[in-house]
């Protein structure tokens, strides 16, 4: 993983090949692929070891005291604090790099494999307590959030607040438990 840090800070991601990565951690490219089945597959493991801090993170936030929604907003803009302090996360996260990484941690799974429960689990208990919409499934839900978190943490950097704003006002929004419907007499 080392080694295809070194070449990614290098060369970028999309221009690191295998063999990159292999002669950079000094052994044959065959070696690589016992370990992983391709050049995405090792960049999805680059992204998972690299954002365990930030998962984590997150995880506290999101299991903490509070309503759900704040907790929701605190834990997207923790991420994006992360990634704009990483060097190597606001690499993988940058313009030039985002989709590639985004799609390389979305075929593999190994994102999804490890926040999608927890995260489900979240909502669902956030919807029995009233504070989300139910009209959706948890696991439905916890899969666009995480498309919503991913296309935040490849925007460009700008004011907290403003992210913040957005937020509330779009993604929470769309969340939010729906008022009674009133039938007209």
């Amino acid at each position: 993983m080392l080694a295809a840090m070194r070449c990614y800070l290098r060369h970028g991601v999309a221009r690191t090949t295998v063999e990159d990565i292999a002669r950079e951690a000094l052994i044959h490219r065959t070696t690589v692929y016992a370990y992983f089945r391709s050049r995405d597959e090792v960049l999805a493991g680059v992204v998972l070891l690299e954002a365990r801090g930030l998962m984590a993170a997150s995880d506290r936030i999101m299991s903490g005291d509070g309503r759900f929604e704040d907790r929701l907003v605190d834990a997207f803009l923790a991420a994006r604090r992360a990634v704009a302090q990483s060097p190597f996360l606001s690499l993988l996260f940058d313009r030039d790099n985002a989709a590639q990484t985004v799609g390389a941690a979305y075929a593999s799974g190994v994102i999804q494999q490890r926040t999608l429960p927890t995260l489900t689990g979240y909502i669902a208990t956030a919807q029995e307590n009233g504070e989300l919409r139910d009209d959706v499934g948890a696991p439905a839900m916890a899969r666009w959030l995480l498309r919503v978190q991913n296309m935040l943490m490849t925007d460009p950097p700008e004011d907290s607040d403003a992210v913040e704003a957005t937020l509330r006002m779009f993604v929470v929004a769309s969340i939010a438990p729906r008022p009674p419907h009133r039938s007209a007499t």
